[in-house]
């Protein structure tokens, strides 16, 4: 419907409907953004504001990108996913400080996903990375606002061009013809060795052969090296740390099913092995090799509290209406109470046999006497159940508290009735005396064992006729004269002891007795009369019986392989209180229990296998030297010193123990002695032969022959035996021990001859560490010292020319020294000892304040062919003086600071009330580089403001249609083209 009347009122004013979806309602584009990157390929926005009432007003993008700063980074430079993790290294993660390392997901390409260095896990700092961040680790494409978009070969956004088969942007493959050799086009190459194949133990990691363009050095498509042989993939064995064998865990133990009566309790067990930072990871559980503990068990198996009611008391009415009461107790098991809502009732209506003849102060003789005679037959039942239940009612209560947690009561009160029947009572209250601090504790009921005594019993205080009632009451029992001469008070027993050893304590007890034959009534009868004191005595003032005494087990005897903890475990008696009177005695004392065990197994999971020798044969020659020998077997202790063979490949170790050796009998009394060389020999061009000499570490090209000396002094060179990687060298093949004791290697090939070698002189070795390169490694490795082998030619230049001159040149004895060959790049002449100073490094302070800057000094002999890295008293023996390798330096490049742009127009224009934005940028302070995230910590100054426009107007503001009162009445007058129009009526609304 407005839409319709939009189109309507345009009509009537004369004006062609204009969409506000029209380019009119967007403002101008911002400049470009700083480009994220300075170097290696980076992304550069720009943004548009909608100026319309709302978003969908306007058609197409408000913010572009574009690449930009493709030039290749300097080498060393940090890879920008790198920065980014890098950037977290100082926020904690799980309360801990770790050092990041980027992490390419095939699966979320463009989210931040970095590694714990160090440890096995990836974790998501970030959804996304920042824009112009590679999507893998090689190729062009680059991540914006969260994706992946293509970038070809053009360098431009969202372009699907790439190089051809002849390196050509965008061609076809025709500009170009395969090579028929290896060194005209293109060329197989082994890559690097894959990751092993196994995270722990020994496993495989292999070579694989790409084409390789011989000029650009970049891979291309296989099919240019179809004409070529394929060297074959190369494996070779890779050892990882060490196994850790899977051990079941267990977590708590769930609630208990039930409170009582025997419930059922569950938990989580499953199988994990430990983590290299100490946690554990969960893993299938037929990897554990022990029984699976229990998931549930037993648990609360006491039986529930339950009530226990006694029998109902005589009606409290001697006529009419009365109550019956009786005693309701909780039998508690375990501390647990019972039911308040399920306990029986204690109190209850009750009606006299008895119909009562009127209201009266006094009642008859007969009804008194019938009362009385009713109280005294319940005296004598009560003094029957008194007198069975007195242990077990009254062994806890005692006057004074003691060191075991009881119930202690008062003397009774006098009967709350002067004539009648009425009620007595005392107080009954759980206390302990701690020794410790000297005082008693009041404790809740439930902490005292045993029935709780009475509070409260009736009494009666004789009749409350003011006549001699005595002549109206006749029994059997009792004397004619009822008076307070019939009963008394009498010593009874003694409470229980309070401790069964140690010295406790007794009290009397007092009981009211009938004088005419001494028969235990109820105390009521007695209360007129003066109490006794109560009499204390010490009892069971003896050592307390022996017992036993147990620790808890010790650490296991062996980490696997089954083991035994042992605990100690005595049989001892206290004499006296207090731990200093605890002495031990023989164990044929302690009779009242079996003795604890002193031992327990544990640890019985297997161990890792290791490698086990056998000792060494007699040596093969009774004198000079020979050989010996012995077993080498790979086992693995299962449990118990139960020992079984293993595959070798499960042993763990840098190499397995040799199986012979040299040996030699005190013949001559002289020890051999090898003259070593502790240098690392490195290859810059390839020659025909190289001479080594055992000590140290050698990087050469392949292809050449390989002689490696063993100069040995007191031993015949003929005996020398060679080991590579553990295993003799024989003494024919390409790779064989020569007579003259040296190691010779022909046409030495990259992967297989790699290793470590030695000599063995008499039980005297000496070993060297020969590793080979590619020849784009050797020209690296030169080119950081091109300065210096500058120098070294210029020098050899100048030398040759001098030798010409002199004719001497023909008559130069060349011989075969370590590391010199038949080549003038190889000569010892040409070669020339110097401290070799690498590149400094960053300054250890970006920005503000100062630094350390650091950089690599070593001691080379370096010629045009090779360089030998020698310890630095070589160089100092020459007078040479190290350059320094550390100093202090200062970044005046300032720290990263927000910069923002110029204020944008005041936007929407001719509204009266309108906004203004600007871009802002995190950048180094001095140089104006974009900084990335160095400013998150900083405050972000404001992007928008408000601003006032004043009201557009376009010569006299006038209407120029009779309509306009309709547009003001609609409220269109917010739309540029109507405010237009009806200038003077919209001035108005506005």
């Amino acid at each position: 419907m407005k839409g319709s009347m939009y189109l309507l009122i345009n009509a009537l004013i004369g004006q062609i409907a204009l969409p506000l979806t029209s380019a009119s309602d967007w403002s101008h584009w911002s400049e470009w953004s700083p480009c994220s990157r300075s170097c290696g390929g980076g992304a550069a926005y720009r943004i548009r504001k909608c100026l319309g009432k709302t978003e969908s007003s306007c058609n197409g993008d408000s913010m572009v990108y574009k690449t930009c700063e493709h030039k290749p980074c300097p080498p060393g430079s940090v890879d920008f996913r790198a920065e980014q993790c890098t950037a977290y290294d100082e926020v904690p993660f799980r309360n801990k400080d770790f050092i990041w390392l980027p992490y390419y997901d095939n699966n979320n390409r463009c989210a931040l996903r970095c590694k714990a260095k160090g440890y096995n896990f990836v974790v998501t700092l970030s959804p996304k990375v920042l824009d112009g961040t590679k999507c893998e680790e090689t190729g062009r494409d680059i991540c914006i606002n969260g994706k992946c978009e293509l970038v070809g070969c053009d360098d431009e956004l969202g372009s699907t061009k790439s190089l051809d088969k002849c390196g050509v942007c965008g061609g076809d493959g025709t500009s170009c013809l395969p090579s028929l050799s290896s060194s005209g086009g293109f060329e197989w190459r082994l890559t690097g060795y894959s990751p092993c194949s196994v995270t722990c133990g020994v496993g495989i990691h292999h070579v694989t052969a790409v084409c390789e363009d011989s000029s650009t050095r970049l891979i291309v498509d296989s099919e240019n090296c179809a004409h070529l042989t394929q060297p074959a993939a190369v494996k070779q064995k890779c050892i990882q740390p060490r196994c850790i064998v899977p051990e079941w865990f267990e977590g708590e133990w769930q609630e208990c099913s039930k409170s009582c009566n025997e419930g059922v309790r569950r938990r989580h067990v499953y199988c994990a092995e430990i983590t290299e930072n100490g946690g554990h990871r969960r893993i299938p559980d037929t990897h554990c090799a022990q029984s699976r503990p229990p998931t549930t068990g037993p648990c609360n198996t006491e039986r529930c509290p339950t009530w226990y009611a006694g029998e109902w008391s005589p009606c409290t009415a001697t006529c009419g209406g009365g109550s019956q009461y009786r005693e309701v107790i909780c039998r508690q098991m375990a501390g647990h109470a019972c039911d308040e809502a399920a306990k029986p009732q204690a109190i209850r209506k009750c009606t006299a046999t008895v119909a009562c003849k009127g209201p009266t102060d006094a009642p008859d003789s007969a009804t008194t006497a019938a009362h009385i005679i009713h109280l005294v037959e319940d005296d004598r039942q009560e003094m029957k159940i008194a007198q069975q239940n007195s242990k077990h009612d009254e062994s806890n209560a005692n006057l004074k508290a003691t060191t075991s947690p009881s119930f202690v009561v008062s003397s009774w009160s006098p009967c709350s009735a002067s004539c009648g029947t009425g009620v007595k009572t005392r107080t009954v209250t759980c206390e302990v005396f701690l020794t410790y601090l000297d005082r008693i504790e009041t404790l809740p009921d439930i902490d005292c064992n045993g029935k709780k005594p009475v509070s409260e019993k009736w009494c009666y205080a004789g009749s409350c006729n003011s006549t001699n009632n005595t002549h109206d009451i006749s029994w059997n029992d009792l004397p004619s004269d009822h008076s307070r001469d019939a009963y008394s008070w009498r010593y009874g027993n003694f409470t229980p002891c309070s401790k069964s050893c140690l010295r406790g304590r007794q009290d009397s007890m007092v009981d009211c007795v009938l004088n005419l034959d001494g028969m235990v009534v109820n105390p009521k009868f007695c209360s007129a009369l003066p109490g006794l004191h109560t009499i204390s005595r010490v009892c069971n003032d003896i050592a307390c019986p022996p017992r036993w005494e147990i620790s808890g087990f010790g650490r296991c005897s062996v980490k696997c392989g089954g083991g035994i903890s042992r605990r100690p475990v005595r049989c001892v008696q206290q004499m006296a209180p207090g731990e200093e009177n605890v002495v031990m005695v023989d164990e044929s004392q302690c009779t009242g229990a079996k003795r604890p065990e002193t031992e327990e197994p544990c640890n019985e999971h297997p161990c890792p296998a290791k490698w086990r020798t056998g000792k060494w044969s007699q040596c093969s020659m009774p004198c000079g030297g020979g050989l010996q020998t012995r077993e080498v077997i790979c086992e693995k202790l299962v449990l118990h010193n139960n020992y079984v063979i293993v595959p070798e490949i499960e042993c763990p170790g840098e190499e397995k123990p040799v199986r012979r050796r040299w040996c030699v009998t005190d013949c001559t009394n002289r020890t051999p002695k090898i003259r070593t060389e502790n240098s690392t020999f490195i290859q810059f061009t390839s020659t025909k032969k190289i001479v080594l000499k055992v000590g140290g570490s050698a990087l050469i090209l392949p292809g050449a022959t390989v002689v490696v000396k063993c100069p040995v002094r007191r031993f015949n060179r003929n005996l020398i035996l060679w080991y590579r990687q553990g295993r003799v060298v024989q003494s024919k093949g390409r790779v064989k021990a020569l007579k003259n004791g040296a190691l010779r290697i022909r046409r030495a090939k990259l992967y297989s001859d790699s290793g470590k070698y030695m000599c063995v002189a008499s039980g005297v070795n000496a070993s060297i560490e020969i590793q080979f390169q590619t020849r784009t490694e050797a020209k690296q490795k030169a080119k950081v010292r091109q300065k210096y082998l500058d120098t070294i030619a210029h020098s050899r230049e100048f030398n040759k020319l001098f030798k010409q001159s002199l004719k001497l040149s023909s008559r130069i004895p060349w011989k075969d020294q370590p590391g010199i060959v038949k080549d003038e790049s190889y000569a010892s002449s040409s070669a020339q000892t110097m401290f070799v100073a690498g590149d400094w490094s960053p300054c250890s302070k970006s920005c503000g304040g100062e630094g350390i800057q650091q950089r690599k000094v070593t001691c080379e002999e370096m010629s045009t062919g090779y360089t030998r890295i020698m310890s630095f008293h070589k160089c100092k023996k020459k007078g040479l003086v190290p350059p320094e390798s550390e100093r202090k330096c200062s970044s005046d490049e300032k720290c990263p600071q927000w910069t923002s742009g110029e204020w944008s127009p005041c936007i929407p224009p001719c509204s009266g009330a309108g906004k203004k934005t600007r871009m802002l940028y995190c950048v180094w302070g001095k140089s104006g580089l974009p900084a990335g995230v160095n400013c998150r910590k900083k405050p972000r100054p404001a992007v928008t403001k408000p601003c006032r426009t004043r009201l557009c107007t376009f010569g006299n503001c006038l209407d120029d249609s009779k309509h306009c009162s309709l547009v003001k009445m609609l409220r269109m007058c917010k739309y540029n083209n109507f405010k237009r129009r009806c200038c003077k009526t919209c001035s108005d609304w506005l």
